[in-house]
């Protein structure tokens, strides 16, 4: 290989890096998005505990969830370790949100500060990885 087509192979590589990269930042925008549904759900939910607000907001959790995944299914790209970073995020919001709706709907029905202090803390997750994907599909410093 000629010193030309070396450079020309180099220009090709750092070209799909980026793109590849570009494309891949979607993750951070679907976790954020995942993140603000999940404080306004919980706080909707856990401050108004009637059987009318549980079935208004579930099936637009629902609809909204699907959404998310729709829009994911879609992405040509996956970010680097897009699988292990969704499990940790999903598996993280999942404990949360069990404590805080389990704990919160037996001792501290519509208490703003256990529904306010839990609907942010189940939002955490899904902010790190969207912190974290941003980060990843950034492009190199040199």
């Amino acid at each position: 290989m000629q010193r030309e087509e070396a450079l020309e192979a180099l220009v090709a590589a750092q070209d799909v890096n980026s793109r590849v990269r570009r494309h891949g930042r979607w993750y951070a925008g679907y976790a954020a998005v995942y993140g603000v549904l999940t404080f306004v759900f919980t706080l909707g939910v856990g401050l108004f505990p009637t059987p009318i607000t549980v079935g208004v907001v579930t099936p637009l959790w629902v609809v909204a969830v699907c959404g998310l995944s729709v829009y994911a299914y879609r992405q040509p790209v996956s970010p680097l370790r897009f699988g292990r970073l969704h499990l940790a995020m999903i598996g993280c919001w999942s404990v949360l949100y069990t404590g805080t709706v389990v704990v919160g709907a037996a001792f501290f029905p519509g208490e703003a500060w256990w529904w306010g202090t839990g609907a942010a803390l189940c939002a955490i997750p899904p902010f790190i990885a969207a912190a974290y994907a941003h980060a990843i599909a950034a492009e190199p410093q040199a």
